[in-house]
């Protein structure tokens, strides 16, 4: 009895801290800076010819992305997936200067962030036409 409370104790402990852990997330930053930038059809705005690449651990299943421009304009974006390897994105997520929540991803492939040259409003209107110049794309996995 007397040692089945003290490992009862310590297994809570432990679990605590490890699902503590998981919801604060891995956080990784990675620097942009300017690239060359190509029509993007058929959404007619222009995207970045560079992204910006995460690599998942097994273990996580989402991702929030947060573009932080030395502007400081608010840059429009995707998250990107290719899960079959054929160059092609399968899985897209837009934002808006960040993530408004968690998005789903596989942890097999990449994360990519590409960035937009235009505004949130819409990108595609070449009379409201920003463009980031330098930054980070800061990207927090939890499971």
């Amino acid at each position: 009895m007397r040692r089945t409370i003290p490992i009862a104790i310590l297994t809570v402990v432990l679990a605590a801290g490890s699902a503590l852990a998981g919801a604060s997330g891995r956080r990784v930053e990675r620097e942009y800076r300017p690239a060359e930038t190509h029509p993007s059809f058929p959404q007619g705005g222009i995207r970045s010819s560079s992204t910006v690449t995460f690599r998942p651990r097994a273990h996580e299943r989402s991702v929030m992305v947060v573009v932080q421009d030395d502007s400081g304009l608010v840059v429009p974006g995707q998250v990107l997936q290719d899960l079959d390897g054929d160059g092609d994105a399968d899985r897209t997520h837009e934002f808006c200067g960040s993530t408004s929540e968690a998005v789903a991803i596989d942890p097999n492939a990449p994360v990519k962030v590409a960035r937009y040259h235009g505004s949130c409003d819409d990108p595609a209107d070449p009379m409201q036409l920003g463009a980031w110049t330098k930054g980070t794309v800061t990207a927090t996995f939890t499971r």
